[in-house]
């Protein structure tokens, strides 16, 4: 089980890819700035995150992007796994 903000699986996951093969959307971007906006006191958080951005390729949410999404998604569901489960 993890706290809020501690995915220890995805942190596991991170560690074995080298920074130069990670990406995120620009969804998970602006996810992660939101969250840094609704916590102005968490100075660590705020450096932790933009240090995370300046790493990855941030990729572009487009329509490709959405199909791509539902494809995987309805396949693992269709196994009987969620998509919360690989995030």
């Amino acid at each position: 089980m993890s706290s809020k903000g501690n995915f220890p699986r995805v942190r596991e996951r991170l560690l074995k890819v080298p920074m130069s093969e990670v990406g995120i959307s620009v969804v998970t971007e602006a996810e992660l700035r939101f969250g840094v906006v609704r916590l102005p006191e968490a100075t660590k958080l705020k450096i932790v995150v933009e240090e995370f951005l300046l790493r990855v390729e941030v990729l572009p949410w487009n329509s490709e992007a959405a199909q791509h999404y539902a494809r995987i998604r309805a396949m693992l569901e269709e196994k009987g796994s969620r998509w919360e489960t690989w995030t």
